[in-house]
């Protein structure tokens, strides 16, 4: 075995109600012409039994140490039983740490209430993705309504639960970081952080490209002909081995469940929009329909890329470009 997972990132649901063009969903171009990725999946949802047949009874999820939504495609709260997925969770494990991230308008009140007994850890995290105030939020957020997050923020507070706010800085908002912090003690979050946004480019052109998907109406082609050479050009699978590489994977003994029911060992394998990469994973050897989790983490194709690891010569290129650059 490759490794014995003790972090287990699931993505719970490919369904979503915003338009984020960071997001695994779509691709776009400079003229804020946007598209759906063709190389991904929509609209699934992992339920209770499969999990608990494949995740939570496995011995690895008896001892493990973080169970997490991860939203690639979609928001865990776009799947109807997100609670019961958590309550079977904790029932298979009491003491795993939980985590959840979510553009908090989705869901029922029943569904936060119950949330919030859950996350009842320390250590527990559920953070709410709200990048700005009212008037811009949902500038990248399209879709995702100010008043619906405010009251399940509400609900989940009073249900008791102590909520993270994660804010991801554009030009249009970066002047509300504070006003924005003061606002997440006055609702009663635990905690306010500025992460990375992970639409930045080096060009600083984010910003702009946002401008234009709004000038286009925000929206969202189901299919588009003209996709960029630098889109659909192909990539080396295996490339040189930086100074330094600290794979996440191993550090962390994670594993990642697409809400196609693909075992990874991160989400970034998940979300590569590059086809010689899907195509080197060769079949359904990681597939959960059909293997077990241990026979997933024993297969060659699995110990071939962790070995890279330790060649001093290739390594897979997602790891170098991710954790080439990760901190201790």
């Amino acid at each position: 075995m490759i490794y014995v997972p003790k972090r287990f990132e699931v993505e719970l649901s490919s369904y979503c109600n915003a338009k984020c063009l960071a997001c695994n969903r779509v691709n776009y171009t400079e003229d804020g012409t946007v598209w759906k990725n063709p190389n991904t999946v929509y609209n699934l949802n992992l339920s209770v039994d499969f999990l608990e047949d494949k995740i939570f009874s496995t011995p690895f999820f008896k001892n493990g140490t973080y169970f997490i939504t991860v939203g690639n495609n979609g928001d865990a709260l776009a799947n109807p039983n997100v609670a019961d997925i958590f309550e079977k969770a904790r029932e298979y494990n009491p003491r795993i740490r939980l985590g959840l991230h979510t553009n908090g308008s989705l869901g029922k009140k029943e569904t936060f209430e119950r949330l919030a007994k859950l996350f009842s850890h320390g250590d527990d995290a559920f953070e709410f993705a709200i990048d700005g105030l009212e008037d811009t939020n949902e500038y990248y957020r399209v879709g995702v309504k100010w008043n619906k997050i405010i009251e399940n923020v509400k609900t989940f507070v009073n249900a008791g639960g102590k909520p993270i706010w994660k804010f991801a800085p554009f030009k249009h908002n970066e002047d509300q970081i504070a006003e924005a912090k003061q606002l997440s003690k006055q609702l009663g979050f635990k905690r306010f952080r500025v992460i990375k946004n992970i639409m930045e480019r080096p060009d600083n052109k984010s910003d702009s490209i946002l401008d234009n998907f709004h000038a286009k109406g925000t929206q969202i082609l189901d299919s588009y002909d003209n996709v960029p050479a630098s889109v659909t050009k192909e990539k080396s699978v295996w490339i040189e081995k930086g100074s330094e590489l600290l794979p996440q994977c191993t550090i962390n003994n994670m594993i990642y469940v697409s809400s196609a029911k693909k075992v990874y060992p991160c989400c970034w394998f998940d979300s590569e929009w590059n086809m010689s990469i899907k195509n080197w994973w060769n079949g359904t050897w990681n597939d959960l329909n059909t293997y077990t989790l241990e026979s997933i983490m024993q297969n060659k194709k699995a110990k071939e890329l962790i070995d890279s690891f330790n060649n001093e010569q290739k390594v897979h290129r997602i790891c170098q470009e991710l954790c080439g650059s990760c901190k201790k």
